[in-house]
C-alpha cells in the first residue's frame, strides 16, 4: 500500500486550498492553547517543546479535512484516509480484548498483591494523540498512562489538533496521571516500570501499540514470547526487521473475518503456472508448490486478493484492494516519475578528451531547453515497476497503456505468489509476446544485485533507453528505499560513467603496451596454488588519510615484518618519513598518476618500489618504478578484449576495485588470498576538514598550508558513524568508496583491522595502534613477496599476443565502423519517426559490428554512442516541439565533429597514450630540474635576463654559469636579438607575423632552435597573480618548449585558464600552419612538419603531447572555457 501524500489530497486544488484556508485560524489557536496547557500541567514538556520544533515532518489536512502527518523526506503520510474512523476501529479492537503484561521486578520488596487492580496503561506511540481521549474515557478505569514516543515531531504536530485540551481535561476529571516518555522508543521499559513500581506498586499494565516500528514490534514480540511477562530477561532492544517483515506504521484496519484462503482462485493459479512454465520455467518451478514465509495470501468473497502479515495480523491493502491499486495508477498517470540521466558531466581534468568536448558543445546547445512534463504517454517506451504486490496495479497499467519494455521487480516472494491468484499472467505474457515486447522479472532480490541486473538488461537494448524510462513504486517499504534510491542513482549515472571513447581507447593502448613490454598479469588463484604464508604475513594498507600522521611510528616499527602497500598520494608521505613500501598502488588510467609520482623528486626512491595497478595504468607511470604487476578490471573494454585473446590462461578479474585506489588494493589482496589486513590512513572521513589528508603528502605545502582549499572543492558535510568516535564528517565519494569496500570485505575470508580515527568500515574491526601484534618474520615476508612476483602474476607471450591482437582487432574494421557512424550523422531529420530511426541506426552499427566479429568498434564506442543517443532521445521530449528537429540536427553535427576527430586521430595515432595532467606546474618544476641536471644544462638569456630571472625563480631553474654544466639553452626575445647563432641551442620568442613567416619560409635557420610564437595581442590581456605579464608567461612557455625534441620547431602558448579567451581567439591567424601536424599539451600547442615519434611526444618538463586532428577554439585555453556552436571544423 502507498502512503504518498498525493493520494490523500483533494483532486480539486481549489477545494483543497479552501479546506486549508478554513482551518488555518483553528491550527494557530490550537497550538497556543496546547502550549498553555502543557505549561500548566507538564512544565518539563513545555520547555522541551520550546526548544524543539519539527524538522522532518509537518501537520497537514487531507481531502476530508482530517489532521495527518507528512514526512518531508519521503512525501509519505502517517495515517492516510478515513483517519478518525480507522483510529476509532483500532481503539475499539484493543478495548474489546485489551492486551496486558505482568511485571516481575528484579528484587521484590513486598509480596505481589494478586488482587490489585490493573489501572495502568502503557501506550507505544503518540502519533497525533487522537486515540488517547477514547481510551481515557473507556471502561478500563485508568489511573496511570505511560506514553512512549520516539519522534518528538509527532508531539509537536499533535499541538495543532487541539487534542491536548481534551486529554488534560479528562485526566483532571478522572484523576489520571500521564507520563510522557518523549524521544524514547520503549527499550527502557523494564527500567522505567521498575521505577514506576517502586512508587505506585503496580505489577501489571495494559499495553496498546498505536503504530508499527522496529522498536515497538520488537517489544510486542518479546512480551509475546515470554507469555506477556516483563522481566529483566525480556529482550526489548531494537530488533531490526527484514524488508520481508516490513509493515507501514499505520496499516489498513481490516476485518480479518472477511478474508481467508478458501476464497483464492486456484484455477487462475494453475493457468498462471502453466503460462510461466512456457515463458519462465524456473519461476514456475519455484512457485508451483510455494509456501509463504512472512505473509498469508487471502481473498474475500469477490476473489480480490490481500496479504496478511503472519506475526501481527496486519494487512497490506484495505478492504478494497482494487481501489487502492487504481488510486496509485491514477496518481502515476498524472504525475509519472522519470529520472533524468546525468548527461552534463564534462570530465573535470579529462575535459580535453574528444568525448567531453562533445559533451560541452551539446550542453551549451541544450542549456535553455526544457523537457516536457505531463501525463503518461499512451506508448511507454520503458518502465521499471518496483513492487508488484498482488498485481492489480500491473493489470490496470497494461490494460490502459502500451508498455514496450517492462522491468518488473518484486523483492518479496510472498507478494509475487499472491499475484498468481490475483491477475491473469497467462494473458499478460501472451500479449507481450505477440507485440514482441520485453519483460524482465526480478523476484526475491532485496536490492543487492538489482542495479547490476537491470543495467545488464539495459545494456542489451542500449542504455540510452533510460532517457525514456519511468519508475513506478507499487507499495511503501522504507527498508527497500535505499535499494530503490541506489538503483535510481546508478541508472542516472550509467551513461556519464560509461566506457566512452577515450577511456576505452587509452585503456586498450595502455594494456597493449604493458603486455608488449612483458608486464605480468594477476592469475586466477585457488586454494591449491595459494602460498601458505598468506595466512602468516599481514598486509598494511597505507592510505593518505589524516590518521596516517599518527600511525607513522607504527609503520616504522613493523615495516620489516609486514608487507606495506601504499595507496596513491600516500607514497609522498612515506617518502618524507623514510619508508619504502614493498608495493605502491595506483588505479587511475589517465596520466595524472605520473604527475603525482614525479612530484616526489626522487627517481632512485621510486626505482626501489614495485607498482601494482589495473591493466589500464599509464606506461609513463610504469616506467618510473622498479617493476609493475597488473590485474584485469572486470567489465572494462580493455579487460574483455585481452581476456578473449587468451582463453587458455585464467586471469583474475577484480570486481570491486573502484572508485578509489584503496578499494583496488583491498579487492586485490583479498583476491590474492591474504588473511590479515591492517588499514593505515584509510580514513574515509575526517574529524577536522582542514586535516583531510596526511600533512606529509602533496596536498600540503612545505609550510603546512593546503595546496588548495579542500573544503571549497568538495562537499564534506555528510555525517557517518566513526571508527574510534561516534561520528565523523565525510564526502559523497568517500561514502561510496566505504560502501563498496564493505561489500568486498564481506565477500572474502579475510580479517580486517581499522586503526584510523575516521569512518567506521563494516567488517573491519576497530583497533587502537597499541594493540597491533605482528608475529611474522623478515624471512617469511621476503619469501611471500618472491612468490607474488613469480607465481601469483604471470607473463603473457609477447609474440603470441601481438599476433592474436592484430588478427582479432583490425584497425581498418574500426575505421570503417566509425565512417558508418559518420554517414548516419549526416542525415536530414524532419520527423519524429526519422529521428527515432536515426537513433536505432546508430546503435545497430555497433551491434552489427559486434556480431560480425568486429568487437573493437563496440568496445571503443559503446559509451559514447550511449551518450549521444541519450541526448538525442532527450531532445525528442523537449517542450518546444518547433525547435526539436533543429536542435536534433545540430547535435548530430557535434557528433559528426567528434567522429571526424576520432577517425583522424585513430588513423594517425591509433595507440597514442593518455596525456591528461594534474598540478602541472608542480610536476614541471620537479621534472625540469631533473632534466636539466641529468643533461647538464643551464638556462641563460642575452636579450632578457630580467624576465628569465623571474621565471627561473618560479621554476627553480639553474641559471647562469655552472661548473657542472656542459650545455646552455638560451631563451631570447627575437626582436631584441641582434644575431641568431647557428651553433647555440636557442628558444626564440617571436611576436610578429612577419618574423614568424621568415622562419617558416627558411626552415634551415631552425637547426637547434624552436620558435615560441606569442602574438602581440597577448600583451593586451589582463594578467593575474600566477603570471604577472605577457613577457613572464612567454618565458615560462619558452622554458617548457626548450625541452621538446628537435622535430618540434614551432610552439604556440595557450591562454591561461583564468584569462578570457573569447576576445582573442578570433584574432589568431594560423593559416600558415595548415601543412603542419598539430599536437597539444596542457600549456601549449606544438607544430611539426611530420608525425612525431613516441619518444618525441614526451618533453623534458614531463608533459606528454597528443595528436590534434583539427585546431578548434577550445584548444587555445589551458582549460577549455569556450564552446563553439559551429558544426564545421
Amino acid at each position: 500500500m502507498r502512503k504518498a501524500i498525493q493520494l490523500f489530497l483533494d483532486k480539486d486544488e481549489e477545494h483543497q486550498a479552501h479546506i486549508e484556508h478554513e482551518k488555518a485560524p483553528v491550527l494557530s489557536r490550537n497550538v497556543d492553547l496546547s502550549l498553555l496547557a502543557f505549561r500548566r500541567n507538564m512544565p518539563s514538556i513545555y520547555s522541551l517543546l520550546n526548544r524543539n520544533r519539527q524538522q522532518k515532518t509537518s501537520i497537514y489536512l487531507n481531502a476530508d479535512g482530517e489532521f495527518d502527518v507528512v514526512d518531508y523526506g519521503s512525501g509519505n503520510v502517517l495515517y492516510g484516509a478515513k483517519i478518525n474512523d480507522s483510529i476509532k476501529r483500532s481503539v475499539e479492537s484493543f478495548l474489546a480484548a485489551p492486551t496486558s503484561f505482568s511485571f516481575a521486578p528484579e528484587l521484590a520488596l513486598t509480596q505481589n498483591d494478586m488482587s490489585s487492580p490493573n489501572d495502568t496503561l502503557v501506550i507505544m506511540g503518540l502519533g497525533l494523540g487522537a486515540h488517547l481521549p477514547m481510551i481515557m474515557a473507556s471502561h478500563l478505569s485508568l489511573k496511570h498512562i505511560i506514553i512512549y514516543e520516539p519522534n518528538i515531531d509527532y508531539l509537536v504536530c499533535s499541538l495543532y489538533t487541539g487534542v491536548w485540551l481534551t486529554i488534560f481535561e479528562l485526566a483532571k476529571r478522572n484523576n489520571i496521571a500521564i507520563y510522557l516518555q518523549i524521544e524514547k522508543n520503549g527499550e527502557s521499559l523494564f527500567k522505567d516500570f521498575s521505577e514506576f513500581y517502586e512508587h505506585v506498586s503496580r505489577d501489571k499494565a495494559f499495553i496498546y501499540f498505536h503504530y508499527h516500528s522496529d522498536a515497538f514490534d520488537g517489544i510486542y514480540n518479546a512480551l509475546k514470547n515470554t507469555d506477556w511477562v516483563l522481566s529483566k530477561t525480556s529482550t526489548l532492544y531494537n530488533q531490526k526487521r527484514s524488508f520481508l517483515d516490513y509493515i507501514v506504521p499505520w496499516p489498513p484496519i481490516v476485518n480479518p473475518r472477511e478474508w481467508n484462503e478458501s476464497n483464492l482462485n486456484t484455477a487462475l493459479f494453475a493457468s498462471n503456472i502453466s503460462a510461466l512454465e512456457h515463458y519462465f520455467p524456473s519461476i514456475a518451478a519455484e512457485f508451483a508448490d510455494y509456501e509463504t514465509s512472512h505473509w498469508d495470501v487471502v481473498a474475500n468473497e469477490s476473489g480480490l486478493v490481500n496479504l496478511a502479515h503472519k506475526k501481527t495480523g496486519s494487512f497490506l491493502y484495505t478492504s478494497n484492494p482494487q481501489d487502492d491499486s487504481d488510486s496509485v495508477i491514477d496518481m502515476f498517470k498524472t504525475n509519472p516519475n522519470r529520472d533524468g540521466l546525468v548527461l552534463s558531466y564534462t570530465g573535470g581534468k579529462l575535459k580535453r578528451y574528444f568525448h567531453y568536448q562533445t559533451v560541452l558543445r551539446v550542453q551549451q546547445e541544450m542549456k535553455n531547453m526544457a523537457e516536457a512534463q505531463g501525463a503518461l504517454p499512451a506508448v511507454i517506451k520503458s518502465l521499471i515497476m518496483f513492487g508488484l504486490g498482488q498485481g492489480l496495479q500491473l493489470k490496470k497499467l497494461l490494460d490502459e497503456y502500451d508498455v514496450e519494455k517492462l522491468f518488473l521487480v518484486e523483492p518479496n516472494r510472498d507478494f509475487f505468489y499472491a499475484s498468481l491468484f490475483s491477475i491473469d499472467w497467462a494473458t499478460i505474457l501472451q500479449k507481450i509476446d505477440e507485440k514482441e515486447g520485453r519483460l524482465y522479472l526480478n523476484i526475491g532480490d532485496d536490492g543487492t544485485h538489482l542495479g547490476k541486473d537491470i543495467l545488464r538488461q539495459f545494456q542489451t537494448i542500449g542504455t540510452y533507453n533510460l532517457t525514456n524510462t519511468y519508475l513506478l513504486k507499487g507499495y511503501d517499504n522504507s527498508l527497500l528505499e535505499p535499494a530503490i534510491n541506489k538503483l535510481r542513482e546508478e541508472l542516472r549515472l550509467i551513461v556519464a560513467m560509461g566506457d566512452y571513447f577515450e577511456h576505452s581507447r587509452y585503456g586498450v593502448a595502455h594494456t597493449k603496451w604493458a603486455l608488449e613490454n612483458k608486464v605480468r598479469l594477476l592469475s586466477e588463484l585457488d586454494d591449491k596454488n595459494r602460498h601458505k604464508l598468506l595466512d602468516a604475513v599481514p598486509v598494511l594498507v597505507v592510505g593518505n588519510g589524516p590518521s596516517l600522521d599518527n600511525l607513522m611510528p607504527l609503520l616504522h616499527e613493523e615495516k620489516e615484518r609486514a608487507i606495506i602497500i601504499s595507496c596513491g598520494t600516500a607514497l609522498q608521505a612515506l617518502h618524507k618519513n623514510g619508508i619504502v613500501p614493498d608495493f605502491h598502488a595506483e588505479v587511475e588510467q589517465n596520466r595524472s598518476t605520473f604527475d603525482w609520482s614525479t612530484r616526489i623528486e626522487d627517481p632512485e626512491y621510486l626505482k626501489k618500489v614495485r607498482l601494482i595497478s589495473c591493466n589500464g595504468i599509464h606506461p609513463d607511470t610504469i616506467k618510473l618504478y622498479k617493476d609493475a604487476y597488473l590485474a584485469l578490471k572486470t567489465g572494462e573494454a580493455a579487460s574483455l578484449m585481452m581476456s578473449a585473446l587468451f582463453p587458455e590462461q585464467a586471469f583474475a578479474g577484480l570486481k570491486t576495485s573502484y572508485p578509489t585506489v584503496s578499494n583496488f588494493v583491498v579487492n586485490l589482496i583479498c583476491e590474492i588470498g591474504f588473511r590479515e589486513v591492517y588499514l593505515f590512513g584509510v580514513d574515509m572521513g575526517f574529524v577536522d576538514i582542514n586535516h583531510h589528508h596526511s600533512k606529509s603528502s602533496g596536498y600540503y605545502q612545505a609550510n603546512g598550508k593546503e595546496l588548495y582549499s579542500y573544503q571549497q572543492e568538495y562537499n564534506a558535510s555528510l555525517i557517518v558513524e566513526g571508527n574510534l568516535r561516534p561520528y565523523v564528517n565525510t564526502k559523497y565519494e568517500f561514502k561510496m568508496s566505504k560502501t563498496i569496500m564493505e561489500q568486498t570485505i564481506a565477500a572474502y575470508d579475510t580479517e580486517f583491522y581499522n586503526l584510523n580515527d575516521g569512518a567506521k568500515i563494516e567488517g573491519a574491526r576497530a583497533l587502537h595502534k597499541e594493540n597491533v601484534i605482528i608475529s611474522s618474520s623478515i624471512e617469511q615476508k621476503r619469501e611471500l613477496i618472491d612468490w607474488i612476483e613469480r607465481e601469483a602474476y604471470a607473463l603473457v607471450d609477447k609474440e603470441l599476443f601481438i599476433s592474436r591482437y592484430n588478427e582479432k582487432h583490425k584497425l581498418e574494421s574500426l575505421l570503417e565502423g566509425l565512417q558508418n557512424l559518420r554517414a548516419i550523422a549526416q542525415q536530414k531529420i524532419d520527423s519524429i519517426e526519422a529521428a527515432e530511426k536515426c537513433i536505432d541506426e546508430i546503435r545497430m552499427v555497433l551491434i552489427d559490428a559486434y556480431h560480425s566479429g568486429c568487437a573493437t568498434l563496440f568496445y571503443y564506442m559503446n559509451g559514447s554512442v550511449n551518450y549521444i543517443n541519450s541526448v538525442l532521445n532527450k531532445i525528442l521530449n523537449f517542450e518546444d516541439q518547433d525547435m526539436v528537429f533543429d536542435v536534433f540536427e545540430r547535435t548530430l553535427g557535434y557528433w559528426e565533429v567528434f567522429l571526424d576527430d576520432a577517425i583522424d586521430s585513430m588513423t594517425l595515432a591509433p595507440y597514442e597514450l593518455d596525456f591528461v595532467t594534474s598540478f602541472p606546474l608542480e610536476r614541471q618544476r620537479a621534472a625540469l630540474n631533473y632534466y636539466f641536471s641529468q643533461n647538464k644544462i643551464i638556462v641563460d638569456s642575452v636579450s632578457s635576463k630580467e624576465a628569465l630571472t623571474l621565471m627561473g625563480t618560479t621554476l627553480s631553474l639553474p641559471l647562469g654559469k655552472s661548473a657542472d654544466a656542459s650545455n646552455t639553452v638560451f631563451i631570447e626575445r627575437f626582436k631584441n636579438l641582434k644575431t641568431v647563432k647557428a651553433s647555440e641551442k636557442q628558444c626564440l620568442i617571436v611576436s610578429e607575423y612577419e618574423d614568424l613567416h621568415q622562419f617558416l619560409e627558411n626552415p634551415s635557420q631552425l637547426d637547434n632552435k624552436v620558435v615560441v610564437f606569442v602574438p602581440s595581442l597577448f600583451e593586451s590581456l589582463s594578467w593575474g597573480d600566477e603570471y604577472r605579464s605577457s613577457e613572464e608567461y612567454s618565458f615560462y612557455i619558452a622554458v617548457l618548449a626548450s625541452t621538446c625534441r628537435d622535430e618540434i620547431k614551432f610552439v604556440l602558448p595557450k591562454i591561461p585558464s583564468e584569462l578570457p579567451s573569447s576576445e582573442v581567439i578570433s584574432k589568431f591567424d594560423l593559416a600558415c600552419f595548415d601543412d603542419f601536424y598539430i599536437y597539444d599539451c596542457h600549456n601549449f600547442i606544438a607544430f611539426s612538419a611530420s608525425p612525431l615519434s613516441e619518444s618525441a611526444l614526451v618533453t623534458g618538463s614531463g608533459d606528454r603531447l597528443r595528436y590534434l586532428p583539427t585546431l578548434r577554439d577550445e584548444n587555445f585555453a589551458t582549460i577549455e572555457i569556450l564552446v563553439s556552436k559551429s558544426k564545421v571544423k
